[in-house]
């Protein structure tokens, strides 16, 4: 065998050695543009999330405040209401029916705000659920960012 015989197939076998190193390595670099693909929607998905939880406390500041503006105007309307008929007693007194109907609003509007700061209550524990599970993921994936990809997460999370 001469020389160039063997050294090519010496070559044969190396690169029989390299060929599956070579395909592993472009399925690996398949996996991490899948994962930062992945990542990129969950960091889309984070910032819509943060986005809501910024505007929720205006949100519920807002309806707080249509709640009181009800409530006072349901109070000056019972105030304000006409007399039914010939009082039978001293005016300073209120008919058991205006009692009635008071405590009723009264009731209603104590149902309703706790309706709403219920419902406030779990949105705001489902934001945060969903933003706990988010920051699990990205803190799983961030070994695995590149420079670049980590400097548009903290980008993200100081905005």
């Amino acid at each position: 065998m001469s020389a160039v015989t063997a050294q090519q197939a010496a070559l044969r076998i190396l690169l029989e050695d390299v060929e599956p190193l070579l395909q592993r390595a472009e399925a690996a670099a398949t996996l991490v543009q899948a994962a930062r693909a992945g990542l990129e929607g969950d960091l889309a998905t984070l910032a819509a999330l943060v986005q809501r939880s910024v505007d929720a406390p205006t949100a519920l500041l807002e309806a707080s405040r249509r709640l009181d503006s009800a409530a006072a105007r349901i109070e000056s309307a019972v105030n304000a209401a006409p007399p039914r008929g010939t009082p039978l007693h001293a005016p300073a007194a209120s008919s058991p029916g205006s009692r009635w109907h008071a405590g009723a609003g009264a009731v209603l509007l104590c149902l309703t705000s706790a309706l709403c700061g219920a419902a406030a209550a779990v949105a705001l524990a489902r934001e945060d659920a969903a933003q706990a599970q988010l920051g699990r993921a990205l803190q799983r994936g961030w070994p695995s960012l590149d420079a670049a990809t980590r400097t548009k997460v903290e980008a993200a999370m100081r905005q």
